[in-house]
């Protein structure tokens, strides 16, 4: 088992056997806080102090968890905290990728998504009706319509 030693209540590190950091050279320190989250005791891991997490940078995650615990407004743990952004992170893509296929043209999609799908090469001189049809009997203002609005022209 690790020695941790305990810095405050909630706060504690453990010493790299071998890797020195900052200018009196002693060994890198990982710190990591303890504290209750639905009745269980969690141990999260903050990182190394070579990485940027000082003490103090610990005392004030812990206080704003146990802030956050106290009021129940915010994360309780880091691993709350991940979550959270984690679904905001996939929820902001969600939203980036209906903005684009929202923007998408019939013609862009065309060229971008439909004819490369068909498996026919641009050199090809056989050109299918579907392409036929696109090109010739399509009027030309069809191919600026945006994809999401053609449910509504009810074609």
């Amino acid at each position: 088992m690790d020695n941790w030693i305990k810095v405050e209540r909630g706060v504690r590190y453990r010493e790299h056997p071998t890797r020195k950091h900052g200018v009196p050279r002693r060994p890198d320190r990982y710190y990591v806080i303890r504290l209750a989250v639905d009745g269980v005791m969690r141990q999260e891991a903050l990182g190394w102090e070579s990485e940027g997490v000082t003490l103090e940078k610990a005392r004030l995650e812990l206080a704003r968890l146990r802030e956050a615990k106290r009021t129940g407004k915010g994360p309780r743990s880091l691993a709350e905290k991940r979550e959270i952004n984690e679904n905001r992170r996939k929820a902001d893509e969600e939203a980036r990728r209906t903005a684009e296929v929202a923007r998408t043209t019939v013609a862009e999609f065309w060229q971008n998504s439909y004819w490369p799908a068909q498996g026919h090469s641009h050199e090809c001189h056989c050109y299918p009706r579907s392409h036929l049809f696109f090109t010739t009997r399509l009027p030309m203002q069809a191919g600026y319509f945006f994809l999401h609005l053609l449910e509504e022209l009810k074609w």
